[in-house]
């Protein structure tokens, strides 16, 4: 079959991979209307990831699936992520049992995806949403059908005035960067999309994001 590169999107959205072509490439359709549609929304520290997927929670009325992590909570968890907050004593129970789709450690803390969380709601027939680091949705694209990963991008000066606001020492926050700088590249070799969140405009990232899931998955229906 033959594929239509698709054009660019203005200013905010950089589609150097068009969906549909990757999906050919992978062996993947464009749609599998048999499996329920996974979308993982990724992005380096300080891209915005949570304000993003809670907005498209709330309008496409997707399920959020939790995952899982040993860091402290901080006073936005409640409203911009769905987290789940384990000890390091049962995050290392988990994954000495197998149970995570992928897990990693960043800045001294730990974050996995469980497969039971997702797998109890795609039994449920339901749309799924995931924020999750890049290279966990490289692995749930490999794991499951029906997969759109999509990465935000963030400039970097915003990015290390938000780290700087999260009060860590000089040491961590260059880590932090060096490790931003490493996940933007993966994606840029792996994922579908790549839309730069602007600062102080979250809502044109929104809705880049969710023209994107309803121009490609047609069962999905704005609220």
């Amino acid at each position: 079959m033959h594929l239509e590169p698709r054009k660019h999107f203005a200013y905010n959205l950089f589609m150097e991979r068009p969906f549909d072509t990757v999906r050919a490439q992978s062996g993947k359709p464009s749609e599998d209307t048999h499996n329920p549609q996974v979308i993982i929304i990724s992005g380096a520290i300080g891209s915005g990831k949570g304000t993003v997927v809670h907005a498209l929670v709330h309008e496409l009325g997707f399920t959020w699936v939790p995952t899982h992590t040993t860091r402290p909570m901080r006073r936005d968890d409640p409203a911009l992520s769905q987290r789940v907050f384990d000890t390091e004593t049962t995050f290392l129970r988990h994954l000495a049992r197998g149970e995570f789709i992928e897990s990693v450690e960043k800045g001294g803390n730990r974050y996995g995806l469980l497969r039971h969380d997702l797998e109890r709601e795609l039994r449920a027939g339901k749309p799924v949403i995931i924020e999750m680091g890049a290279e966990g949705g490289i692995k749930v694209n490999q794991s499951y059908p029906n997969v759109m990963l999509i990465f935000l991008l963030t400039d970097e000066k915003v990015r290390r005035q938000r780290i700087t606001a999260r009060s860590m020492n000089n040491a961590e926050a260059e880590k932090r960067m060096k490790e931003a700088v490493a996940e933007e590249k993966l994606a840029r070799e792996h994922y579908d999309y790549l839309i730069e969140n602007i600062e102080g405009h979250p809502e044109e990232a929104i809705e880049a994001v969710k023209n994107i899931v309803l121009e490609q998955f047609s069962t999905i229906q704005h609220k």
